[in-house]
């Protein structure tokens, strides 16, 4: 449960932003500005969170994330109403698109079906999905092609080139996950990828959780792709 928090345009148009870039970019790269005071308050209610990382040139810049309560919100809200303003909107579909794109690539989603839908004229909401069908709901990961995922990883990875698995797996996976978990796994010791685990473990979301990969004796939530 959330609280109804009222974000202006901008805000909203922010949260969206960062939604684009997989849940977090750096601040001297995400557009659009948002002034100093009002993205306090995002922070403030809880929404999205502000770390110092080492950035890929090798000195520490300000990363800003989506707190689970950020994600929980933007889900709850995806009807609400955008600044209209900013030049930075294009961008932001662009990225919005891309990943719609590569959703459904990878689950197999006619766009008509996502986006053609009508619900009631009396409904308040869609009605809940329906069951996937036994083929379908068996994960389709077991057998995911090295390709699949590498061309997935390179659109999903933010600007410090690193992948959230757990964007990655709702992405081209199924729950539990547990096929994509095992490419990654044979991925890192084939050193296709080097995995990490969450620097600030109270940035990690249930989705970030669910989505671990064992590997290391530790739990990992990133990814990079070598080379």
């Amino acid at each position: 449960m959330t609280h109804d928090h009222k974000l202006d345009g901008l805000q909203t148009l922010y949260l969206w932003a960062l939604l684009g870039h997989g849940g977090g970019q750096w601040l001297d790269a995400l557009k659009p500005v948002l002034p100093a005071p009002r993205r306090r308050q995002l922070r403030d209610w809880g929404l999205i969170g502000e770390a110092k990382r080492p950035a890929p040139t090798g000195s520490k810049k300000l990363f800003i994330e989506l707190t689970e309560q950020g994600w929980i919100w933007s889900r709850q809200h995806l009807d609400a109403p955008v600044s209209d303003r900013s030049p930075a909107g294009n961008a932001i579909l662009h990225n919005w698109l891309r990943r719609l794109k590569i959703y459904c690539d990878g689950q197999n989603v006619p766009l008509p079906e996502l986006l053609a839908f009508q619900p009631p004229a009396d409904a308040e909401s869609p009605p809940a999905a329906k069951p996937l069908s036994t083929a379908k709901s068996a994960e389709t990961g077991q057998n995911l092609a090295w390709t699949a995922i590498r061309e997935a990883a390179r659109a999903l990875r933010g600007s410090d080139g690193r992948v959230r698995i757990a964007i990655l797996a709702w992405a081209i996976s199924r729950p539990p996950f547990a096929g994509l978990k095992a490419a990654l796994v044979e991925a890192a010791r084939q050193d296709r990828i080097t995995l990490y685990p969450e620097e600030y473990p109270p940035n990690l979301s249930s989705e970030d959780r669910a989505c671990a990969v064992h590997y290391g004796a530790r739990d990992n939530h990133w990814f990079v792709l070598n080379g």
